[in-house]
């Protein structure tokens, strides 16, 4: 596979439903990791993208 200079790797970080990742995957990204705490927001994610590099943050308080 010929890799474009343009290719990166990002973190989706705190996802929600409202993702960055669309944008980024069209200009050569590639998301390595997603995180998301909400459970609903995490429903709808893998519902847009599958569970790959669906790392969930569940581990943070609710309310911070």
């Amino acid at each position: 596979m010929i890799k474009s200079k343009n290719e990166f790797k990002f973190i989706d970080s705190f996802a929600s439903i409202v993702s960055i990742r669309i944008a980024f995957e069209r200009i050569s990204g590639k998301c390595v990791l997603t995180s998301e705490w909400d459970e609903l927001c995490q429903i709808m994610y893998e519902t847009n993208f599958g569970k790959n590099h669906l790392g969930i943050s569940q581990n943070l308080p609710p309310k911070m």
